[in-house]
C-alpha cells in the first residue's frame, strides 16, 4: 500500500482553512464561542491570581543601570530592531512582549557585553516565538542568521538559546505580559464600547509599545499597573477623537478602575518628553493606521494643557481615582527623551556601540559557569 503523499494532504488542509477562515458567519460564532469560554477567566483574577513558577532571573533595575557596557540607549536600540523583526517575522503580539521580557531579565542579571547584546535580544525572540506562535510560523535558523546580518553561526545561536533557557529556570514566562492584561480589561466592557473596542486596543498597545523603551517604566513598576493606566489613556483618546468628528462621546465614566494616578502621568509626561518623534519601527508598524495619528493628534493636542513642571492640567484626564493622592509624586519624575533610531534593520550594525570583530573568538564565547563577578552576576 502507497504511502500518503503529506505535502499534498498539507497543502488541501491549508485550503480548506484559509476557506473556513473569510467565512463571515464561521468567525463570529466562533468568536462567541470564545468569548463564552473564556468569561470565568477573564476576570479581576488575573490581576490578583498569577500563579507562575518562580524564575532564578527577575527584572531588576539597579543592576542593568550597573552594566558597564550597556546602557538605556542601547537596550532602547534592541528594542526598535525587534520591533522591526517581529513585523517583518509576522509574529504573534505575545511574542513581542515577551522576547523584550527574556532579554531584560538576562541582562538584569548577567554582565552583557556590547557585542552579544543584539544577539541576546534575537535569541530571545526566537525562544518567544516558540513558546507562543506556531511551529510553521517562528522563525527558522537561517532567517535568524539573516537578521543578523551572517555575523554569528547557527551554533552561536543555538548555544545562546540553551544558555539563556538553562539561567531562565526554563522559565519562560515568569509574569503575564501587557496583551494579555489589556484584554482583561477590555473584556467586562464589550457591549459598552461596542465598535469602539478594537481602536482603544490598538491605542493602549501602542502606548504599552512605547512604554518599553523607557526601562525605568520597565522595570519599575507591575505591567499590570501600568496597563490600566493605559486604558484610561485610551478612553481619554476615544473620547478626543469622538470630539474631532464634533459627535457625541460615549459615557465611559463608570470604567474607572484602581489605577495609579502617579504612573499614569509618568506615562503622560514620558511620552510628551519624546517630543512625538516615536521610533522608526513603531511609525513604520503604524504608518498606514490612522488610529496613531489620531493618538499623535491627541497628544500635540494636549501640549498647552500640561504646565513646564509636568502636571496634569486636562480635567479629562485626571478623573478621580482611588490613588489620587499619589499626584504630588508625578513632579518628581525625570522626563526621558528617545534615542534616534536607525531607518532600517541594515544600517544598525553601523549605529550600535558594537565590535567589528566576528563573535567567533573562544573567549568571547557566552561562559556563565567560569567567569562570575564578586556580584554572583556573570559575563555574557
Amino acid at each position: 500500500m502507497a504511502l500518503p503523499n503529506l505535502f499534498n494532504l498539507a497543502m488541501k488542509r491549508a485550503e480548506i482553512s484559509s476557506i473556513k477562515s473569510s467565512n463571515q458567519n464561521l468567525i463570529n460564532h466562533e468568536l462567541s464561542i470564545h468569548q463564552n469560554s473564556i468569561t470565568e477567566y477573564l476576570s479581576k483574577d488575573v490581576f490578583t491570581n498569577q500563579n507562575f513558577l518562580p524564575s532564578p532571573c527577575q527584572l531588576n533595575l539597579q543592576n542593568f543601570l550597573d552594566q558597564p557596557h550597556i546602557d538605556s540607549r542601547l537596550r532602547s536600540r534592541m528594542i526598535d530592531s525587534l520591533i522591526t523583526y517581529h513585523l517583518k517575522l509576522k509574529l504573534s503580539t505575545p511574542t513581542l512582549f515577551q522576547s523584550i521580557s527574556i532579554m531584560d531579565r538576562i541582562s538584569s542579571n548577567y554582565i552583557i557585553k556590547d557585542y552579544n547584546y543584539k544577539l541576546i535580544a534575537i535569541v530571545s525572540l526566537w525562544i518567544a516565538s516558540k513558546f507562543h506562535d506556531l511551529k510553521r510560523r517562528a522563525p527558522t535558523i537561517s532567517q535568524l542568521t539573516q537578521l543578523t546580518q551572517y555575523r554569528y553561526d547557527s551554533k552561536e545561536i543555538c548555544s545562546l538559546e540553551f544558555i539563556i533557557l538553562s539561567n531562565l529556570g526554563w522559565n519562560i514566562q515568569s509574569s503575564n505580559t501587557y496583551d494579555t492584561y489589556i484584554d482583561a480589561l477590555l473584556f467586562p466592557h464589550l457591549q459598552e464600547l461596542g465598535n469602539d473596542i478594537n481602536s482603544i486596543k490598538i491605542w493602549m498597545l501602542i502606548i504599552c509599545e512605547l512604554c518599553l523603551f523607557d526601562i525605568h517604566l520597565s522595570m519599575q513598576y507591575d505591567l499590570q499597573e501600568i496597563a490600566k493606566c493605559t486604558f484610561q489613556i485610551a478612553l481619554v483618546i476615544n473620547r478626543f477623537s469622538y470630539e474631532q468628528k464634533k459627535l457625541c462621546p460615549p459615557d465611559t465614566t463608570h470604567f474607572r478602575n484602581d489605577y495609579d494616578i502617579s504612573i499614569f502621568n509618568k506615562i503622560r509626561k514620558y511620552l510628551f518628553a519624546t517630543n512625538f518623534e516615536f521610533p522608526v519601527s513603531v511609525r513604520l508598524k503604524y504608518k498606514q493606521n490612522i488610529l496613531f495619528t489620531i493618538l499623535k493628534d491627541y497628544f500635540i493636542d494636549q501640549t498647552g494643557k500640561v504646565h513646564v513642571s509636568g502636571e496634569i492640567t486636562d480635567a479629562s484626564a485626571t478623573t478621580t481615582s482611588p490613588q489620587s493622592t499619589t499626584t504630588k509624586q508625578a513632579s518628581n519624575t525625570v522626563n526621558y527623551k528617545l534615542p534616534m533610531t536607525p531607518t532600517t534593520p541594515s544600517n544598525l550594525s553601523s549605529q550600535e556601540k558594537t565590535k567589528k570583530k566576528p563573535f567567533c573568538d573562544t573567549e568571547k564565547r557566552a561562559n556563565l559557569d567560569s567567569d562570575t563577578i564578586p556580584t554572583k552576576r556573570v559575563r555574557i
